[in-house]
């Protein structure tokens, strides 16, 4: 499947198919225009993006390509639906918070979380909200803007990562603001 989001008010958008099915491939991609060199991120408003399906079946390859955009959460896998592997690509945009995994649901190998510039409001996982990692977690984070903390692991205590996290930031990359408290922002965690 091939899903393109440019415009629009949008509750949840998934790569993959609802309840059952099989998904191969899914692309699922936020395109917003560039003027001026501001971004319109209001053009598009998403509350939740999943690059797998929602509560059933399979997405085989999901890829979550994000440039541009307001979004609230984005997921790498599915709602309540695993998938075997996760790959998110976020350029620019305006997201609240950013999970490599699913919510809810396993990652049977290896998540990918690549954030390339933007803006995150919230905080940045690795894994999943409430949901495993049966292998890796990889995060790389270069010149962007984090609000709040960066995680190698998951969002809860059932979000458990069987094994390694690898989190790199490179660039002009700012996590926290000045209000920032540690340990309740403002810092990068190997673990969940």
């Amino acid at each position: 499947s091939n899903v393109t989001l440019k415009g629009g008010n949008i509750d949840s958008t998934f790569g993959g198919a609802n309840v059952s099915g099989e998904v191969q491939t899914a692309n699922i991609q936020t395109l917003v225009e560039q003027v001026d060199d501001l971004v319109h991120n209001s053009q598009l408003l998403v509350n939740n993006l999943y690059g797998g399906n929602n509560a059933g079946g399979l997405t085989v390859s999901p890829n979550v390509t994000i440039q541009g955009g307001n979004i609230k959460n984005i997921y790498g896998g599915g709602n309540k639906a695993e998938v075997p592997t996760t790959n998110v690509l976020i350029e620019k945009g305006t997201i609240g918070n950013v999970y490599g995994g699913g919510n809810e649901a396993t990652v049977q190998t290896d998540t990918k979380l690549v954030i390339n510039g933007g803006n995150i409001t919230t905080n940045v996982y690795g894994g999943g909200n409430e949901g495993t990692v049966t292998q890796n977690t990889n995060v790389k984070i270069v010149n962007a803007s984090i609000g709040g903390s960066v995680y190698a692991g998951g969002n809860g205590t059932t979000a458990i990562v069987f094994g390694n996290t690898k989190i790199q930031i490179e660039g002009n990359t700012v996590v926290g603001t000045t209000e920032s408290l540690s340990p309740r922002s403002g810092c990068v965690f190997g673990g969940g």
